[in-house]
């Protein structure tokens, strides 16, 4: 009896890790839905985004998981963690709280920045190009822009897109300061969320950064994340960004929301690139 006790048991465990977990994010105050929210598990490649309705469907996988953190979160609200375990039920509604919390690194300024110059890899030329790394939404691609003379005020986000089959593709972009301890993207220094949509075979995406009045004091990072799902076809295929070969800034990879940040491994590749990521500054 107690062996056939233990065997359901078990399977329960099993059950609850293995199950999909479907939910709304929602605003704690209003109840209103957020979309395009982060939903994963912590330094894992399992996570997704909220669709525009503040809904999403998250297969968490196999009983390995038990004991792992589990993250909702999105700019402007305080991230809500729960603890995987097989006798503790998921919500049907996530509700995130209005977080105030101070973004040290961005700093709201009355100089007059009168000269202004472009950083970052600028090509147009489609004889390289890169992709992202995985087909799960939150995956980011990103570079480091190198700031020699500080301070600058970011005036617009520019990226080249050199192939779209997709008609329609919707990205978040996202700022990051570059962690020197790491050597990987840190703290997110907009304030809120800034979406961009592609709907052309090849084009430039240009994103005004003005109205978020971000002066950065050193290198940073310049982030795409894609936030939507597509009607077919596989974002790691059929979506190319320009690219060219260069000594300078690095690329970064993210698989989906809440993973690890990666530096890119050029080794592979033979030879170093840049991604045309770029922005526009005053100094």
């Amino acid at each position: 009896m107690r062996v056939f006790l233990m065997m359901i048991c078990s399977a329960f465990s099993m059950a609850l890790i293995g199950q999909s977990w479907e939910a709304t994010i929602t605003d704690a105050q209003s109840g209103a839905p957020i979309p395009f929210a982060n939903i994963g598990i912590v330094g894992k490649d399992i996570g997704t985004v909220s669709d525009e309705f503040g809904r999403f469907k998250l297969n968490l996988g196999q009983a390995q998981y038990s004991g792992d953190t589990l993250r909702c979160s999105t700019i402007g609200y305080c991230s809500k963690d729960f603890l995987l375990a097989a006798n503790t039920p998921l919500p049907s509604v996530c509700a995130l709280e209005v977080c105030s919390a101070l973004l040290p690194e961005v700093q709201v300024v009355s100089r007059n920045f009168k000269q202004q110059k472009t950083l970052g890899h600028t090509t147009g030329s489609k004889k390289i190009v890169f992709y992202f790394m995985s087909n799960k939404l939150g995956t980011e691609l990103a570079t480091k822009i190198e700031v020699k003379k500080a301070p600058l005020s970011l005036i617009n986000a520019n990226f080249n897109i050199a192939e779209n089959k997709f008609g329609e593709v919707f990205f978040r972009v996202n700022i990051y300061d570059f962690d020197p301890d790491t050597n990987l993207p840190g703290k997110n220094l907009l304030p809120q969320e800034v979406i961009v949509k592609a709907t052309k075979s090849s084009e430039t995406l240009s994103v005004d950064l003005r109205p978020y009045n971000i002066v950065v004091e050193r290198d940073f990072i310049l982030s795409l994340e894609w936030i939507k799902a597509l009607n077919g076809g596989k974002i790691t295929e059929d979506l190319k960004f320009c690219a060219a070969l260069s000594s300078k800034g690095g690329i970064f990879i993210k698989k989906t929301s809440q993973s690890k940040w990666k530096a890119f491994e050029e080794k592979k590749m033979g030879f170093k690139a840049g991604i045309a990521f770029y922005v526009d500054v005053k100094y």
